[in-house]
């Protein structure tokens, strides 16, 4: 499991359940550093680039998580397109299964992002406590992952980093996808521009996106197919599918060798697996075709397609007219699709 963690970890924004209270002070009162109308509490992670605070508003009592950068450290490494990318990204995105960006604030030193904050854990903690997760509860969070990607596609963003340690999961379940710093505006639908920029986290990265060493372009929108296919088979599995003795090794196995899932994964499982993990990008499973997979849909009636820029799935390209085994009903003429989730 030690490869699960890569050399370049995001600080979470998650803490643990219970209580948020101030730490203890012990000697002389020290005076709490306000940013805006923000107090800031304690450290809850660092990055390499990057601290997350604790924070409560001032007049509501609102505890957020407080992302701080330092403004030399972004000039220093040429970070200050990608920090302003992210920023400007975060800014526009509002989903159940995202993380929010609040507000931002800027300071002569530092730069502040406001962020909602999750009282739960990384879903790579579960992975390691657990070992592995139980088909059922490992559907019920990847459906979501699923969701928070569709969304993100159908605002023109690629997350380019999916990994465990970039899942939030709240005490009461609920799936938040985090750290949007190597993500990209991509364009929506027919005007989707392709990349060439070879990022992410090595062990989760699609053979496309390193495969070229930036001279061929991607769709990054299936290399996060790929991504969260990792993501899937390592919560089924609690270990990766590709992992070697190093991130160089990791790749060369991801451009080699062929997935194989554990026996105890079921039929289905495997099934929809082995389609995210096609290494030729052009003949993967797509996001949509994920949706509307048999392991993600169980018996339960999912929802199927929607109105542009909503985030939830549309199955127009496929041609899809009446799927009667998924209880999915098109709406003639109108190519909205309408069904309900199920129980459970």
């Amino acid at each position: 499991m030690d490869a699960l963690r890569d050399a370049c970890p995001a600080a979470t924004v998650g803490v643990g359940n219970g209580t948020i209270t101030p730490p203890p002070s012990h000697g002389p009162t020290r005076k709490a550093l306000k940013v805006g109308k923000y107090i800031l509490l304690k450290t809850l992670g660092k990055g390499s680039s990057s601290e997350v605070k604790l924070a409560q508003h001032s007049e509501t009592g609102e505890h957020v998580a407080v992302k701080v950068m330092s403004k030399t450290w972004i000039q220093d490494n040429g970070m200050t397109a990608a920090v302003n990318r992210e920023i400007t990204l975060m800014s526009n995105l509002k989903h159940r299964n995202v993380v929010e960006l609040k507000e931002v604030m800027n300071s002569p030193t530092s730069v502040y992002m406001v962020m909602e904050l999750v009282k739960g854990h990384e879903l790579y903690d579960e992975i390691v406590e657990q070992v592995m997760l139980p088909e059922p509860r490992a559907r019920k969070y990847f459906r979501q992952i699923v969701d928070g990607i569709a969304y993100l596609h159908s605002q023109g963003v690629v997350h380019r980093d999916l990994k465990p340690e970039n899942i939030l999961v709240s005490s009461d379940g609920v799936i938040k996808i985090t750290d949007f710093g190597l993500s990209a505006m991509c364009g929506r639908g027919n005007s989707h521009r392709r990349q060439r920029s070879v990022c992410g986290t090595p062990y989760y990265t699609a053979p496309e996106v390193f495969g070229g060493g930036g001279a061929r372009s991607y769709d990054a929108r299936r290399a996060d197919v790929w991504s969260a296919g990792i993501v899937l088979f390592t919560m089924l599995a609690g270990q990766l599918p590709f992992e070697g003795n190093s991130a160089e090794q990791a790749l060369d196995l991801i451009s080699t060798q062929e997935v194989v899932c554990p026996a105890h994964f079921s039929a289905e499982a495997r099934d929809l697996v082995a389609r995210m993990l096609t290494k030729e990008a052009t003949t993967r499973i797509s996001l949509e075709g994920v949706a509307l997979h048999p392991w993600l849909m169980g018996h339960k009636v999912r929802v199927a397609c929607i109105v542009e820029d909503t985030g939830v799935l549309c199955v127009e390209d496929m041609g899809v007219l009446c799927v009667e085994d998924t209880g999915l009903v098109c709406v003639e003429h109108t190519g909205v699709c309408s069904a309900h989730y199920g129980s459970g």
